[in-house]
């Protein structure tokens, strides 16, 4: 009896655990992998993408804060600003997504933060929806949850590994075909795009006081 209660106890810690749930693979392209995982109590799963990139660290970042140039590597992307900023690596951005006819399309508040571990120099940006910032607006459906990181590991020589991360509700009505569409497209697609602008001068000159080359 004693048994079957530890079972039973094990098989409920772990239906309740996101951590313990299992990222799955699900796509492989131009190096790139996209991964997928369940989310507790939500009906969408998370996405991850992971790749390696021949890069400096601050290029990356460069690449990442360029809000202007959003729609030029963010999958989906129709317009990205900066709507505010508490410090250099505290801002708020202001996007909106493009969607298939018939649904509507998408914006969002997001506020970002980034730092850097002084030992290893990887960098991390995390990421949090914040949809009652602004007043909604007629033209989209606000997201309602978001949240999600950036992640850059120094590798050697100039190679980084970079992670997507990242758990988005849309709200709305939304056909099933169309989210699991996104869960793969958005962080592949966003990795593509972002391979072929990184190599740009205005990235790999740039300069940045708050990021320490590793």
């Amino acid at each position: 009896m004693k048994a079957s209660i530890n079972i039973l106890f094990l098989c409920q810690f772990l239906s309740i655990s996101p951590s313990l749930i299992a990222w799955q693979l699900v796509r492989e392209q131009e190096g790139i992998s996209v991964y997928t995982r369940y989310v507790e109590k939500s009906p969408l799963k998370a996405f991850k993408a992971v790749t390696t990139i021949d890069s400096t660290l601050t290029a990356l970042v460069a690449l990442l804060e360029d809000t202007k140039a959003g729609p030029d590597w963010l999958y989906s992307c129709l317009s990205l600003k900066r709507i505010h900023s508490d410090s250099p690596t505290q801002v708020y951005n202001y996007t909106i997504n493009d969607l298939p006819w018939p649904v509507k399309d998408r914006d969002a508040i997001i506020y970002s933060e980034l730092e850097q571990d002084p030992q290893t120099k990887t960098v991390r940006i995390t990421m949090k929806g914040l949809p009652h910032y602004l007043p909604d607006k007629n033209d989209y459906v606000r997201v309602p949850y978001l949240t999600g990181e950036w992640t850059i590991v120094p590798i050697k020589n100039h190679t980084m590994e970079i992670s997507y991360t990242a758990h988005i509700e849309p709200g709305g009505k939304i056909p099933d075909w169309l989210v699991n569409t996104l869960l793969v497209d958005t962080p592949l697609k966003t990795f593509i795009q972002m391979k072929k602008l990184l190599p740009q001068e205005k990235y790999q000159l740039a300069t940045r006081a708050y990021i320490k080359s590793p």
